[in-house]
């Protein structure tokens, strides 16, 4: 008896970085968080929510970038230094994406609102390491209507 895996219906990736911490990576130790994604539910089904987390093409090169998912079409959303406006509606088609730890993230703060076309997948199982294994569990957040401000970030 084996498990397969395909880049169809799941991928294993390991995650390096500081951007997504506490929810990955979230010590100084040597090891990286390795998770499990899901590129069907997205591709095919084009299920993505406000709070998943999400593997996407960076808008600027090649890159892979882990990042949550704040907001969604019609969401305004706060916005946090470098990005020029105080504030985002954001269109129709597109998402605004941050790292869990907003001042070490290249997430949409810097590039803006991303096509929806532009998520690969999303994460939902931490495999390594032993002490946080399991499906990954959804923060609360708060009404994706409402704007937020730093007490959401915080």
């Amino acid at each position: 008896m084996g498990i397969c895996f395909t880049e169809l219906l799941y991928t294993v990736k390991s995650v390096t970085g500081r951007s997504m911490q506490p929810t990955l990576n979230p010590d100084s130790s040597v090891w990286h968080d390795i998770v499990l994604f899901d590129p069907w539910s997205v591709k095919a089904l084009r299920e993505y929510n406000r709070g998943d987390v999400v593997a996407i093409k960076s808008p600027y090169d090649s890159k892979l970038l882990v990042k949550r998912i704040v907001a969604l079409h019609g969401d305004k959303i706060k916005t946090l230094p470098s990005y020029p406006d105080p504030e985002v509606k954001i269109p129709e088609g597109y998402a605004w994406v941050e790292g869990d730890e907003p001042f070490k993230s290249e997430d949409s703060n810097h590039f803006g609102p991303i096509p929806l076309a532009l998520i690969d997948s999303k994460l939902t199982f931490i495999v390594w390491p032993w002490n946080r294994i399991g499906p990954l569990r959804k923060p609360s957040l708060p009404n994706p209507k409402a704007q937020r401000g730093p007490a959401w970030r915080a």
